[in-house]
């Protein structure tokens, strides 16, 4: 990602949207949302972003970070289980991606070589490289295409180590 990220800025200040303070029913997540907002992006954690990001909130702010994070460690999680931030950009709405192609390209670098998924995820990731092959633009991709573009991310993969080797001498 060549794009900077403002780390030390929170979701308030890069979107000059200040929330006002929540009510004094509201619940624990709707107080914990409030709170995240004002928090610097370079200090969420995992299970930070792993709500906001479900919840829509700062998608251009917090996707570079994130997919950081998962570039890292695919399986990244917050406190719900393994891998529980993937999930939660990869289930982004297909729009998300095509506003921003470059982190679309990221995330399919990231889950192009994951395996032993579990069957939920499996079915996210193929979900959205579908998605990705599709131009971002199809909400429901038959299976025979997913097969399709499986196979043709993996010749893309290839093509891309072999031109790596070749750089390197």
């Amino acid at each position: 990602m060549t794009r900077p990220l403002n780390l030390d800025r929170s979701l308030e200040e890069l979107e000059d949207d200040r929330w006002p303070a929540p009510s004094g029913d509201a619940t624990r997540f709707v107080a914990t949302a409030h709170a995240l907002r004002r928090k610097p992006i370079g200090e969420l954690t995992v299970e930070d972003m792993r709500l906001l990001i479900g919840q829509n909130e700062g998608l251009p702010h917090l996707l570079p970070p994130a997919l950081e994070v998962l570039r890292l460690d695919p399986m990244a999680e917050g406190h719900m289980y393994e891998s529980d931030l993937l999930a939660a950009v990869l289930t982004r709405s297909p729009e998300t991606w095509s506003k921003s192609p470059g982190l679309g390209r990221e995330l399919r670098l990231v889950v192009s070589d994951l395996s032993d998924l579990t069957p939920d995820l499996k079915r996210e990731v193929e979900r959205f490289l579908a998605l990705q092959h599709a131009g971002g633009t199809a909400l429901q991709v038959p299976r025979a295409q997913v097969g399709h573009c499986l196979r043709g991310l993996s010749y893309e993969r290839s093509r891309a180590r072999a031109a790596s080797r070749d750089v390197r001498g």
